[in-house]
């Protein structure tokens, strides 16, 4: 639905310039067309990309995901980038040989053109900070806290220079309506989201580490908890350590109640700010999010497969496993892995018949693929697969198991980045 109603927002624009066109003269010239479209465009994607970037619930079910909004986020984020560029550049192009670059490069000619000059700038130092400058995090996460500014200069821009926007009002209404939404999507993101977003204060009862990974339990109000369904997972803030805004996603391993408990990987400065926490000391979660554990009640026969940290999800989908289903989990790593983690799935295995579970060591037994999956378990176009662990792995697990005849909707993943 969330790609539709992109489609028709998108058609929608495009008809409302050809009919800003009627009652003109004459038609502009090709690269002044080619201008206008990209500006139009790139103005309409930008909006679009503020929008899906508030993590919504709403967005979610909409887009089919959360790791999907995010990819739609990124995706906008580039092509209104490109979209934008291309504004003056082709601008410059109609006006060769004249040299008229300075008068839509730099700032400084009037009020309008240096709105749209700024605009151009800031959105290209915060796609350069995306995909061209790997920073940390928590730096990047902080040149992003201000990219309403982008909007806002690019509105001022479109509405004070002479344009089809100006001079045709129902554009200029469309226009302004999705600016205005992605004006408020940026307010409610920066300044609302930490404040009205679901969330719930958690208390650290338990902290286990075992080489490095970390297991936390934590427990909320017995009256009012959130609930998570098996597969889910939340974002994650420490409070009382100077960084209240910063968060990350751990997927949740077990839920009783108020009580719930997540597998962490210590890798990075936040996991190891997890490492200091002590009993009594408190969390705030925000959540639910994802729908990996969905199309597990509808299949029958199931392979989970989870490389690394990507074991997390299936601890509290395990549980769920009916006894007319049929699940085998591999979890792959190239040494033995913490035994937090897999030790609860051996568990599993023993009491639930319809479960089994195996560590595969690709030091000992080679790396694992689609096919000795598909011999040794006898998958057929009737079954399921879920995968979860890096990146890389669950992009070739799909490629091979869509080779082997299994339907890319019953290939099941969640391919969710921060940026």
């Amino acid at each position: 639905m969330g790609i539709s109603l992109i489609i028709l927002s998108s058609v929608i624009t495009g008809l409302l310039y050809l009919f800003s066109k009627i009652n003109q003269p004459t038609f502009p010239e090709f690269w002044i067309i080619l201008a206008q479209v990209s500006g139009l465009f790139g103005t309409l994607f930008l909006s679009w990309n503020y929008i899906v970037s508030v993590r919504h619930m709403i967005l979610e079910k909409i887009f089919g995901g959360l790791d999907r909004v995010y990819k739609t986020h990124e995706f906008f984020g580039i092509s209104s980038f490109i979209l934008l560029l291309n504004h003056p550049l082709f601008l410059i192009i109609n006006f060769l040989p004249f040299n008229s670059t300075s008068l839509y490069l730099l700032p400084g000619r009037n009020l309008a053109y240096t709105f749209g000059v700024l605009s151009l700038y800031s959105l290209f130092l915060l796609v350069s900070f995306t995909i061209f400058v790997k920073l940390p995090y928590r730096f990047w996460k902080l040149t992003h806290e201000w990219t309403g500014i982008v909007i806002l200069l690019a509105l001022f821009h479109a509405y004070l220079i002479p344009s089809d926007i100006s001079r045709y009002l129902p554009l200029r209404i469309w226009i302004l309506s999705w600016n205005s939404l992605a004006i408020l999507a940026f307010i409610y993101k920066r300044f609302l989201y930490y404040f009205l977003a679901p969330k719930k204060t958690y208390v650290v009862e338990n902290v286990v580490q075992d080489s490095n990974y970390l297991v936390l339990t934590l427990i909320g109000d017995r009256q009012n908890f959130l609930r998570f369904n098996p597969g889910q997972f939340a974002f994650f803030t420490i409070n009382g350590k100077g960084a209240d805004r910063e968060e990350h996603p751990f997927s949740i391993l077990e839920q009783k109640d108020n009580y719930i408990k997540i597998g962490v990987k210590v890798i990075g400065n936040f996991t190891l700010k997890l490492t200091d926490l002590k009993d009594g000391d408190t969390i705030t979660v925000r959540g639910p999010f994802g729908n990996f554990g969905e199309k597990v009640q509808e299949a029958k026969e199931m392979v989970w497969i989870s490389g690394g940290i990507g074991i997390t999800p299936f601890l509290s989908m395990a549980p769920s496993i009916m006894p007319d289903q049929k699940v085998t989990m591999i979890h792959t790593s190239a040494n033995p892995e913490s035994r937090l983690l897999t030790d609860k799935l051996t568990e599993h295995a023993v009491v639930n018949p319809s479960f089994r579970f195996i560590n595969h060591l690709t030091s000992l037994y080679g790396r694992l693929n689609a096919d000795n999956v598909c011999r040794r378990f006898n998958l057929t176009r009737n079954s399921y697969v879920f995968l979860c662990g890096p990146k890389k792995m669950m992009e070739t697990f799909a490629e091979q198991f869509s080779s082997y005849g299994i339907s890319r909707k019953r290939i099941i993943y969640e391919d969710f980045q921060l940026r």
